[in-house]
Protein backbone atom coordinates (compact mmCIF):
# COMPACT_ATOMS: atom_id res chain seq x y z
CA UNK A 1 0.00 0.00 0.00
CA UNK A 2 1.60 3.47 -1.06
CA UNK A 3 2.17 5.97 1.92
CA UNK A 4 -0.55 8.36 0.19
CA UNK A 5 -3.02 5.60 -0.15
CA UNK A 6 -2.09 5.00 3.37
CA UNK A 7 -2.99 8.10 4.83
CA UNK A 8 -6.19 8.28 2.96
CA UNK A 9 -7.48 4.76 4.32
CA UNK A 10 -6.64 5.66 7.78
CA UNK A 11 -7.16 9.34 7.82
CA UNK A 12 -10.74 8.68 9.38
CA UNK A 13 -9.44 5.76 11.74
CA UNK A 14 -11.57 6.06 15.19
CA UNK A 15 -11.07 3.22 17.99
CA UNK A 16 -14.01 4.23 19.43
CA UNK A 17 -16.54 4.06 16.60
CA UNK A 18 -19.26 1.79 17.96
CA UNK A 19 -18.21 -1.80 17.46
CA UNK A 20 -14.94 -1.29 15.93
CA UNK A 21 -13.74 -4.74 17.15
CA UNK A 22 -16.18 -6.37 14.54
CA UNK A 23 -13.92 -5.38 11.78
CA UNK A 24 -10.59 -4.29 13.52
CA UNK A 25 -9.03 -7.31 12.23
CA UNK A 26 -9.17 -6.29 8.62
CA UNK A 27 -8.22 -2.79 9.56
CA UNK A 28 -5.27 -3.97 11.97
CA UNK A 29 -3.96 -6.34 8.88
CA UNK A 30 -4.02 -3.20 6.48
CA UNK A 31 -1.98 -1.30 9.05
CA UNK A 32 0.65 -3.84 9.44
CA UNK A 33 1.28 -4.22 5.70
CA UNK A 34 1.96 -0.33 5.59
CA UNK A 35 5.12 1.38 5.63
CA UNK A 36 5.47 3.46 8.69
CA UNK A 37 2.83 3.99 10.78
CA UNK A 38 -0.64 5.12 10.08
CA UNK A 39 -1.78 8.52 11.22
CA UNK A 40 -5.45 9.65 11.50
CA UNK A 41 -7.00 13.76 11.66
CA UNK A 42 -9.23 12.79 14.60
CA UNK A 43 -8.80 13.84 18.27
CA UNK A 44 -6.25 16.17 16.88
CA UNK A 45 -4.27 13.52 15.20
CA UNK A 46 -2.35 10.38 16.03
CA UNK A 47 -0.46 8.10 15.08
CA UNK A 48 -1.49 3.89 15.67
CA UNK A 49 1.11 1.61 16.12
CA UNK A 50 -0.37 -1.95 15.45
CA UNK A 51 2.97 -4.86 14.87
CA UNK A 52 4.02 -6.58 17.45
CA UNK A 53 7.57 -5.54 17.16
CA UNK A 54 6.82 -1.76 17.56
CA UNK A 55 4.28 -1.95 19.76
CA UNK A 56 6.48 -4.13 22.25
CA UNK A 57 9.67 -1.19 21.60
CA UNK A 58 7.36 1.55 22.44
CA UNK A 59 5.99 0.31 25.62
CA UNK A 60 9.35 -0.99 27.12
CA UNK A 61 10.65 2.55 26.51
CA UNK A 62 9.15 4.87 29.07
CA UNK A 63 11.53 7.54 28.26
CA UNK A 64 10.87 7.92 24.96
CA UNK A 65 6.87 7.24 25.29
CA UNK A 66 5.54 8.47 28.51
CA UNK A 67 2.61 7.39 30.13
CA UNK A 68 2.22 11.07 32.07
CA UNK A 69 -0.26 13.13 30.16
CA UNK A 70 -2.56 10.59 30.48
CA UNK A 71 -3.62 6.82 28.50
CA UNK A 72 -6.80 6.66 27.72
CA UNK A 73 -7.49 8.21 24.57
CA UNK A 74 -9.17 10.63 24.31
CA UNK A 75 -9.05 11.48 27.79
CA UNK A 76 -11.68 10.64 30.41
CA UNK A 77 -14.02 12.75 32.50
CA UNK A 78 -11.42 13.29 35.15
CA UNK A 79 -9.60 16.19 36.53
CA UNK A 80 -6.42 14.35 37.32
CA UNK A 81 -4.50 10.99 37.11
CA UNK A 82 -4.71 7.80 37.73
CA UNK A 83 -1.47 6.25 39.60
CA UNK A 84 0.19 4.21 38.80
CA UNK A 85 -1.18 3.97 34.87
CA UNK A 86 -0.80 7.44 34.28
CA UNK A 87 2.79 7.61 35.68
CA UNK A 88 6.49 6.59 34.70
CA UNK A 89 9.36 5.38 36.34
CA UNK A 90 10.46 6.02 39.06
CA UNK A 91 7.19 7.25 40.88
CA UNK A 92 5.19 4.63 39.14
CA UNK A 93 6.85 2.38 40.96
CA UNK A 94 6.04 3.28 44.11
CA UNK A 95 2.57 4.13 43.39
CA UNK A 96 2.41 0.14 41.98
CA UNK A 97 4.36 -1.08 45.57
CA UNK A 98 1.39 -0.27 47.25
CA UNK A 99 -0.75 -2.95 45.33
CA UNK A 100 1.58 -5.70 44.34
CA UNK A 101 1.42 -7.43 48.00
CA UNK A 102 -2.27 -7.82 47.37
CA UNK A 103 -1.90 -9.25 44.02
CA UNK A 104 0.84 -11.93 43.95
CA UNK A 105 0.75 -15.33 42.26
CA UNK A 106 0.97 -16.60 45.99
CA UNK A 107 -1.69 -14.05 47.53
CA UNK A 108 -4.05 -14.76 44.72
CA UNK A 109 -4.01 -18.41 45.09
CA UNK A 110 -5.73 -18.63 48.68
CA UNK A 111 -8.70 -16.82 46.92
CA UNK A 112 -9.67 -19.74 44.84
CA UNK A 113 -12.23 -21.27 47.55
CA UNK A 114 -13.78 -17.43 47.39
CA UNK A 115 -13.53 -17.46 43.50
CA UNK A 116 -15.19 -20.66 42.91
CA UNK A 117 -17.84 -20.13 45.54
CA UNK A 118 -18.46 -16.88 43.54
CA UNK A 119 -18.82 -18.54 40.30
CA UNK A 120 -21.05 -21.33 41.85
CA UNK A 121 -23.08 -18.64 42.97
CA UNK A 122 -23.79 -16.88 39.71
CA UNK A 123 -24.45 -20.48 37.92
CA UNK A 124 -26.43 -21.37 40.67
CA UNK A 125 -28.73 -18.40 39.89
CA UNK A 126 -29.33 -19.13 36.33
CA UNK A 127 -31.14 -22.18 37.15
CA UNK A 128 -32.97 -23.89 34.55
CA UNK A 129 -32.89 -20.87 32.10
CA UNK A 130 -31.58 -22.11 29.24
CA UNK A 131 -31.30 -19.19 27.37
CA UNK A 132 -29.43 -16.11 28.64
CA UNK A 133 -27.57 -13.58 27.80
CA UNK A 134 -23.77 -14.76 29.42
CA UNK A 135 -22.64 -11.10 30.00
CA UNK A 136 -25.14 -9.97 32.17
CA UNK A 137 -25.75 -12.95 34.23
CA UNK A 138 -22.06 -14.32 34.55
CA UNK A 139 -19.43 -12.59 32.82
CA UNK A 140 -19.29 -8.99 34.39
CA UNK A 141 -20.87 -9.84 37.55
CA UNK A 142 -18.02 -12.46 38.52
CA UNK A 143 -15.11 -9.83 38.28
CA UNK A 144 -16.83 -7.18 39.70
CA UNK A 145 -17.85 -9.18 42.72
CA UNK A 146 -14.19 -10.43 42.55
CA UNK A 147 -12.40 -6.69 42.44
CA UNK A 148 -14.72 -5.34 45.72
CA UNK A 149 -13.32 -8.42 47.50
CA UNK A 150 -9.71 -7.05 47.02
CA UNK A 151 -10.90 -3.66 47.50
CA UNK A 152 -12.58 -4.14 50.83
CA UNK A 153 -15.96 -2.79 49.34
CA UNK A 154 -19.45 -3.80 49.84
CA UNK A 155 -20.60 -6.69 47.46
CA UNK A 156 -24.20 -4.72 47.81
CA UNK A 157 -23.00 -1.65 45.95
CA UNK A 158 -21.71 -4.37 43.08
CA UNK A 159 -24.90 -3.18 40.76
CA UNK A 160 -24.85 0.42 41.25
CA UNK A 161 -21.03 0.70 40.78
CA UNK A 162 -20.41 -1.32 37.72
CA UNK A 163 -23.58 1.03 35.99
CA UNK A 164 -21.40 3.75 36.89
CA UNK A 165 -18.07 2.59 35.26
CA UNK A 166 -20.61 1.36 31.80
CA UNK A 167 -22.08 4.95 31.74
CA UNK A 168 -18.63 6.66 32.05
CA UNK A 169 -17.32 4.66 29.30
CA UNK A 170 -20.30 4.75 26.99
CA UNK A 171 -21.01 8.51 27.36
CA UNK A 172 -17.82 10.02 27.35
CA UNK A 173 -18.12 13.21 26.52
CA UNK A 174 -21.41 13.32 27.03
CA UNK A 175 -23.77 14.53 30.24
CA UNK A 176 -24.41 11.62 31.08
CA UNK A 177 -20.48 10.35 31.02
CA UNK A 178 -19.54 13.34 33.53
CA UNK A 179 -22.48 12.67 35.98
CA UNK A 180 -21.40 9.28 36.19
CA UNK A 181 -17.76 10.25 36.62
CA UNK A 182 -19.06 12.96 39.66
CA UNK A 183 -21.49 10.12 41.00
CA UNK A 184 -18.18 7.36 41.19
CA UNK A 185 -15.86 10.04 42.55
CA UNK A 186 -18.16 10.80 45.26
CA UNK A 187 -18.31 7.33 45.86
CA UNK A 188 -15.20 6.27 46.15
CA UNK A 189 -13.58 9.61 47.85
CA UNK A 190 -16.71 8.82 50.61
CA UNK A 191 -15.37 5.19 51.04
CA UNK A 192 -11.85 6.01 51.66
CA UNK A 193 -13.09 8.92 54.24
CA UNK A 194 -14.81 6.20 55.84
CA UNK A 195 -12.00 3.57 56.18
CA UNK A 196 -9.72 6.60 57.01
CA UNK A 197 -11.90 7.43 60.21
CA UNK A 198 -11.48 4.16 61.50
CA UNK A 199 -7.90 4.63 61.60
CA UNK A 200 -5.24 2.55 60.33
CA UNK A 201 -5.03 -1.30 61.93
CA UNK A 202 -1.84 -2.71 61.57
CA UNK A 203 -0.98 -4.41 58.01
CA UNK A 204 -3.32 -3.07 55.64
CA UNK A 205 -6.21 -5.82 55.47
CA UNK A 206 -7.46 -4.81 51.58
CA UNK A 207 -6.77 -2.79 49.08
CA UNK A 208 -8.83 0.18 50.13
CA UNK A 209 -6.95 0.40 53.47
CA UNK A 210 -3.73 0.26 51.40
CA UNK A 211 -4.70 3.54 49.49
CA UNK A 212 -5.96 5.19 52.45
CA UNK A 213 -3.27 5.51 54.33
CA UNK A 214 -0.41 4.94 51.72
CA UNK A 215 2.55 6.76 51.40
CA UNK A 216 4.93 7.69 48.23
CA UNK A 217 8.07 9.66 48.05
CA UNK A 218 8.25 9.96 51.45
CA UNK A 219 4.74 11.35 51.96
CA UNK A 220 0.70 10.53 52.38
CA UNK A 221 -1.17 10.42 48.96
CA UNK A 222 -3.49 13.22 48.03
CA UNK A 223 -6.96 12.82 48.14
CA UNK A 224 -6.83 12.68 44.62
CA UNK A 225 -4.49 10.38 44.05
CA UNK A 226 -5.96 8.13 46.44
CA UNK A 227 -9.68 8.09 44.47
CA UNK A 228 -8.13 8.01 41.11
CA UNK A 229 -5.96 4.52 42.26
CA UNK A 230 -8.98 3.30 43.47
CA UNK A 231 -10.87 4.15 40.48
CA UNK A 232 -8.13 2.66 37.91
CA UNK A 233 -8.63 -0.82 39.64
CA UNK A 234 -12.33 -0.57 39.05
CA UNK A 235 -11.90 0.24 35.40
CA UNK A 236 -9.55 -2.70 35.36
CA UNK A 237 -11.25 -4.92 37.48
CA UNK A 238 -15.12 -4.29 36.07
CA UNK A 239 -13.87 -4.52 32.40
CA UNK A 240 -10.73 -7.19 31.16
CA UNK A 241 -12.07 -9.89 32.49
CA UNK A 242 -16.01 -9.94 31.79
CA UNK A 243 -14.52 -9.73 28.35
CA UNK A 244 -12.03 -12.26 28.22
CA UNK A 245 -14.83 -14.45 29.13
CA UNK A 246 -17.52 -13.41 26.70
CA UNK A 247 -15.09 -13.85 24.23
CA UNK A 248 -13.60 -17.52 25.08
CA UNK A 249 -17.88 -18.59 26.08
CA UNK A 250 -18.59 -17.32 22.01
CA UNK A 251 -15.29 -19.47 20.73
CA UNK A 252 -16.33 -22.29 22.23
CA UNK A 253 -20.17 -22.30 21.59
CA UNK A 254 -18.74 -21.99 17.57
CA UNK A 255 -15.94 -24.66 18.57
CA UNK A 256 -17.64 -27.66 20.49
CA UNK A 257 -14.38 -30.07 19.85
CA UNK A 258 -12.14 -27.50 22.14
CA UNK A 259 -15.00 -27.75 24.64
CA UNK A 260 -14.80 -31.06 24.54
CA UNK A 261 -11.29 -31.21 24.74
CA UNK A 262 -11.43 -28.74 28.16
CA UNK A 263 -13.76 -31.09 29.68
CA UNK A 264 -11.98 -34.16 29.23
CA UNK A 265 -8.84 -32.58 30.57
CA UNK A 266 -9.47 -29.59 32.62
CA UNK A 267 -5.62 -29.52 33.36
CA UNK A 268 -5.13 -28.05 30.09
CA UNK A 269 -7.08 -24.48 31.31
CA UNK A 270 -3.82 -23.46 33.17
CA UNK A 271 -2.16 -23.07 29.60
CA UNK A 272 -5.19 -21.94 27.77
CA UNK A 273 -5.94 -19.15 29.93
CA UNK A 274 -2.97 -17.49 28.36
CA UNK A 275 -4.49 -17.99 25.01
CA UNK A 276 -7.92 -16.59 26.17
CA UNK A 277 -6.56 -13.54 26.97
CA UNK A 278 -4.02 -13.49 23.72
CA UNK A 279 -7.11 -14.46 21.47
CA UNK A 280 -9.46 -11.79 23.45
CA UNK A 281 -7.08 -9.00 24.11
CA UNK A 282 -9.62 -6.87 25.89
CA UNK A 283 -7.14 -3.54 26.98
CA UNK A 284 -7.16 -3.01 22.94
CA UNK A 285 -5.75 0.77 22.78
CA UNK A 286 -3.86 2.44 24.92
CA UNK A 287 -2.23 5.87 24.65
CA UNK A 288 1.53 7.17 25.16
CA UNK A 289 2.93 10.92 24.70
CA UNK A 290 6.16 11.24 22.64
CA UNK A 291 8.77 12.79 24.78
CA UNK A 292 11.37 13.78 22.12
CA UNK A 293 11.72 13.70 18.48
CA UNK A 294 12.47 10.46 17.32
CA UNK A 295 11.12 7.44 15.29
CA UNK A 296 9.04 4.17 15.12
CA UNK A 297 9.07 1.86 11.97
CA UNK A 298 10.92 4.47 9.95
CA UNK A 299 8.12 6.80 10.97
CA UNK A 300 9.59 10.59 12.45
CA UNK A 301 7.37 11.36 15.65
CA UNK A 302 7.60 14.74 17.86
CA UNK A 303 7.30 15.40 20.79
CA UNK A 304 4.18 15.90 22.56
CA UNK A 305 2.29 13.90 19.99
CA UNK A 306 0.49 11.19 21.46
CA UNK A 307 0.83 7.44 19.79
CA UNK A 308 -2.06 5.52 19.93
CA UNK A 309 -1.07 1.93 20.44
CA UNK A 310 -2.92 -1.78 19.98
CA UNK A 311 -2.23 -4.58 22.23
CA UNK A 312 -5.06 -6.18 20.77
CA UNK A 313 -3.42 -5.83 16.92
CA UNK A 314 -0.02 -6.91 18.04
CA UNK A 315 -1.33 -10.29 19.76
CA UNK A 316 -3.32 -10.76 16.10
CA UNK A 317 0.02 -10.31 13.99
CA UNK A 318 1.08 -13.19 11.86
CA UNK A 319 4.77 -12.62 11.76
CA UNK A 320 4.58 -13.66 15.23
CA UNK A 321 1.13 -15.96 15.92
CA UNK A 322 0.56 -18.64 14.03
CA UNK A 323 -3.26 -18.58 12.92
CA UNK A 324 -3.26 -15.36 14.81
CA UNK A 325 -6.99 -15.08 14.44
CA UNK A 326 -7.64 -18.86 16.04
CA UNK A 327 -8.10 -19.37 19.71
CA UNK A 328 -5.38 -22.07 19.93
CA UNK A 329 -5.68 -24.03 23.17
CA UNK A 330 -1.96 -25.56 23.37
CA UNK A 331 -0.34 -22.45 21.97
CA UNK A 332 3.21 -22.74 22.80
CA UNK A 333 5.34 -20.67 22.68
CA UNK A 334 3.15 -17.77 23.45
CA UNK A 335 4.29 -14.14 23.91
CA UNK A 336 1.56 -12.19 23.91
CA UNK A 337 0.83 -9.12 24.99
CA UNK A 338 -2.36 -9.63 26.49
CA UNK A 339 -1.60 -8.33 29.92
CA UNK A 340 0.65 -5.64 28.45
CA UNK A 341 4.71 -5.53 28.61
CA UNK A 342 7.34 -3.26 30.55
CA UNK A 343 6.81 -1.62 33.76
CA UNK A 344 3.07 -1.20 33.14
CA UNK A 345 2.33 -4.76 32.79
CA UNK A 346 -1.03 -5.70 34.56
CA UNK A 347 -0.76 -5.71 38.08
CA UNK A 348 -4.17 -7.96 38.12
CA UNK A 349 -2.92 -10.75 35.74
CA UNK A 350 -3.23 -13.48 38.31
CA UNK A 351 -6.47 -12.80 39.39
CA UNK A 352 -7.70 -12.52 35.70
CA UNK A 353 -6.08 -16.18 35.11
CA UNK A 354 -7.51 -17.95 38.32
CA UNK A 355 -10.80 -16.08 36.98
CA UNK A 356 -10.81 -17.43 33.79
CA UNK A 357 -10.01 -21.19 34.93
CA UNK A 358 -12.58 -21.61 37.72
CA UNK A 359 -15.33 -20.12 35.76
CA UNK A 360 -14.44 -22.51 32.65
CA UNK A 361 -13.58 -25.35 34.95
CA UNK A 362 -17.68 -24.83 36.79
CA UNK A 363 -19.19 -24.03 33.34
CA UNK A 364 -17.52 -27.04 31.46
CA UNK A 365 -18.46 -29.17 34.34
CA UNK A 366 -21.96 -28.31 34.45
CA UNK A 367 -23.19 -27.58 31.36
CA UNK A 368 -22.77 -30.22 28.05
CA UNK A 369 -24.14 -28.07 25.46
CA UNK A 370 -22.99 -24.49 24.77
CA UNK A 371 -24.16 -22.54 21.84
CA UNK A 372 -25.72 -19.77 20.59
CA UNK A 373 -29.29 -19.19 19.37
CA UNK A 374 -29.43 -18.72 15.64
CA UNK A 375 -31.21 -15.47 15.79
CA UNK A 376 -28.00 -13.96 17.70
CA UNK A 377 -27.14 -10.83 18.00
CA UNK A 378 -23.59 -9.72 19.93
CA UNK A 379 -23.04 -6.52 21.21
CA UNK A 380 -19.63 -5.16 21.47
CA UNK A 381 -17.59 -2.30 23.30
CA UNK A 382 -15.70 0.27 21.88
CA UNK A 383 -12.54 2.62 23.52
CA UNK A 384 -9.63 1.69 24.99
CA UNK A 385 -10.97 -1.95 26.29
CA UNK A 386 -13.19 -3.60 23.65
CA UNK A 387 -14.84 -6.94 23.42
CA UNK A 388 -18.22 -8.67 23.60
CA UNK A 389 -20.58 -6.45 25.82
CA UNK A 390 -23.60 -8.91 25.47
CA UNK A 391 -23.90 -12.28 23.98
CA UNK A 392 -27.20 -14.59 23.83
CA UNK A 393 -25.93 -18.34 24.78
CA UNK A 394 -28.13 -21.60 25.01
CA UNK A 395 -27.01 -23.53 27.97
CA UNK A 396 -27.64 -27.34 28.35
CA UNK A 397 -27.03 -29.01 32.07
CA UNK A 398 -25.07 -32.30 31.70
CA UNK A 399 -26.94 -35.69 32.90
Amino acid sequence: MADGQMRDDFARFDHREPAHRVRAGTIWRDMQACSGLPQSDLYGGFHVVTRYDDVMKLVTSPRLFSSAQGTAFPDLDFGHRMPPEDYDPPLHGEYRSLLTRFLTRERVAGLESAVRSMVVSLLDAIGDAAAIDFVEVFARPLPVMMALELLGLPQADAARLDGLVRDLHHERGNPRGAEAAGELEAYIRGSIAAREAEGPQGEARDILSAVAFGEVHGRPLSADEKAAMIRLLMFGGFDTTAIALASTIHWLAQHPDDAARLRADPAMLELATEEMVRFASPASYLRRTVTQDTELAGCPLHAGRPVLFSFAAANRDTTKFDRADELVLDRLPNPHLGFGAGVHRCIGSFVAKLELRVALEEILARYSGIRLPDDAVLRWESGENQGISSLPLILEKSA
